[in-house]
């Protein structure tokens, strides 16, 4: 019927690139539909083909649709596969920073500490030997004799030297050996002297 016609006395060719054989298939299938040759297919002539069209584009869409959720779990595993990789990359980074700041540091502390542990000892030896100084003088002073007292206040004003006991000596020597903190230890003192004086004048006078 209507294939002969289609085939025969139509001008339809086979597109560029196009397979041959599976254009010739699509011109007899299409033939074979066209009844009256007229190369228009009739709607209710394609009822055929509307179960294997469906069956088809189901399969179609199935495939494409496994295809698009394998692509999919495929950039999942590979961004997952790259997001494990950049932190891992970072941690690393990070522990090494943590590493270089925990060396720095401790060296630093220990550096702190061997400069801080060297001053105490000295600033320790420094007391230690001024406690020792106090110490041996308060047990000198403890145990002088009153001729040595008198040779300790003369060595304190001249400090060993031959000189005259002038005003500016015993001056510097009140204030050296902080009897000037408090006003009655001044006080005190002028009162022995004024003392000395008095006993003094009745050994002239007596």
């Amino acid at each position: 019927m209507g294939a002969t016609a289609s085939v025969r006395t139509g001008k339809i060719e086979t597109p560029d690139g196009y397979d041959k054989n599976k254009f010739k298939l699509i011109r007899v299938m299409f033939d074979k539909l066209d009844h009256t040759g007229d190369m228009v297919v009739a709607k209710e002539q394609l009822k055929c083909l509307s179960d294997y069209y469906i069956r088809n584009r189901l399969g179609r869409l199935q495939k494409n649709l496994n295809v698009a959720a394998n692509t999919l779990n495929g950039n999942i595993k590979k961004l997952e596969s790259q997001k494990d990789i950049v932190i891992d990359k970072l941690i690393k980074e990070r522990d090494d920073k943590i590493r270089e700041l925990r060396k720095e540091y401790r060296d630093k502390i220990q550096e702190i500490t061997g400069d801080y542990t060297t001053h105490i000892n000295t600033q320790n030896e420094e007391v230690q030997r001024t406690c020792d100084n106090l110490s041996q003088e308060m047990r000198t002073l403890q145990n002088v004799t009153d001729t040595g007292k008198d040779q300790q206040i003369l060595f304190a004003i001249t400090k060993g030297e031959k000189v005259d006991i002038t005003f500016e000596k015993f001056f510097d020597f009140i204030k050296e050996y902080q009897l000037d903190t408090e006003i009655y230890c001044l006080q005190e003192m002028t009162q022995l002297a004024v003392q000395q004086e008095l006993e003094q004048m009745k050994h002239l006078l007596g």
